[in-house]
C-alpha cells in the first residue's frame, strides 16, 4: 500500500497523521492536557488510550495535513512536539487502524504500517517509501525498536 493512500482520509483530500506515545500511566493525564493545550489548533485531536493490562498508557495525537508535500515535515514535527510537550518514553506513527492493543507496538504484523519513530534522546526516523516499509530491513529495524522498548 502506498503511504500517501494509507494516510489519505477517505472521501477527502486531507491526510491524517497519527502520532502515538508511550507515557507512564500516572503521567498520562498531565501529558494529555499539556499536549491538548499546546495543540489548540482545530486540526489536532488528543486521545488517551489505557488498559489495565498495559504497563503504560498511550497518548495519541491526531492531526491533519492538507498538502501531500507537507507530510514528511508534519510527521517529524508531530514526533518532536510529542517529546517537547508530553516527554514520552518513545513515540511512533502508524497508519489508521494499525494500533489495536499494546502488543501492536513495533510488532512484526504492524511493522510495514509503522512509518516513523523516535526514542527519548534520539533523532526521529521517518520512512515514507513503500518499498522500504515492505522490506526485511525495515522489519528488522522495527524488531530492534520492540526489543529496545522492552528494556525501558
Amino acid at each position: 500500500m502506498r503511504v500517501r493512500d494509507a494516510l489519505l482520509i477517505e472521501g477527502t483530500s486531507r491526510f491524517s497523521i497519527l502520532c502515538y506515545a508511550i507515557v507512564p500511566t500516572p503521567k498520562l493525564g498531565a501529558a494529555s492536557e499539556s499536549l491538548r493545550l499546546a495543540t489548540r489548533a482545530s486540526n489536532y485531536r488528543v486521545h488517551k488510550l489505557v488498559d489495565e493490562t498495559w504497563p503504560n498508557g498511550v497518548l495519541l495525537g491526531e492531526f491533519y495535513v492538507d498538502d501531500e508535500k507537507h507530510i514528511a515535515a508534519a510527521v517529524t514535527t508531530a514526533l518532536v512536539q510529542m517529546f517537547d510537550v508530553a516527554s514520552p518514553l518513545v513515540a511512533w506513527c502508524m497508519y489508521d487502524g494499525a494500533f489495536g492493543t499494546y502488543d501492536d507496538i513495533f510488532s512484526e504484523e504492524s511493522a510495514s504500517q509503522t512509518y516513523a519513530f523516535c526514542f527519548r534522546s534520539s533523532e526521529p526516523v521517518v520512512a515514507l517509501d513503500d518499498q522500504l516499509l515492505a522490506s526485511a530491513g525495515w522489519l528488522a529495524i522495527v524488531d530492534d525498536c520492540r526489543k529496545r522498548l522492552q528494556l525501558l
